[in-house]
């Protein structure tokens, strides 16, 4: 149907499934908690390598822009006009909005982007965008 795209793991180690369709995209495998308590480790140990550092808290902007690759934009529209709406991810744009009501709250500002790193992390792919010829082209989550 579209390109392969990685989704999320088989069994949570390894290779990484291939996702094939639309189905695929949004039906992704159920990760029981070990799953996510593993990868979320692996991501951890892999930043602190990179970083050279082993401290708490761990710097989550760092962790999000310059490990990952994200570029961080903090916005009160579209979407994030709602306050409820306090940050989503588009993988294919490597973007990562958090909602500008929140910016001063340090805590629920980090939380949300560790949140949204989560959904880098276990490559949900709940909101597909599909061109005319029904190709998946993007993917997005937003909570």
């Amino acid at each position: 149907m579209g390109e392969a795209t990685e989704a999320g793991s088989e069994d949570g180690e390894g290779e990484r499934e291939t996702v094939n369709s639309l189905d695929d995209a949004l039906n992704p495998p159920d990760l029981s908690d070990d799953q996510i308590e593993t990868r979320a480790g692996e991501t951890l140990s892999e930043f602190r390598a990179w970083a050279d550092q082993d401290s708490l808290p761990v710097p989550i902007e760092v962790l999000a822009e310059h490990f990952l690759g994200y570029e961080l934009i903090i916005s009160d529209e579209g979407v994030f006009a709602d306050p409820d709406c306090l940050g989503g991810i588009v993988f294919e744009d490597q973007t990562m909005t958090i909602n500008a009501s929140i910016e001063n709250d340090l805590g629920r500002y980090s939380f949300t982007i560790a949140h949204e790193i989560g959904h880098h992390v276990l490559q949900d792919r709940k909101s597909t965008r599909l061109n005319s010829s029904h190709q998946i082209i993007s993917y997005a989550v937003f909570c």
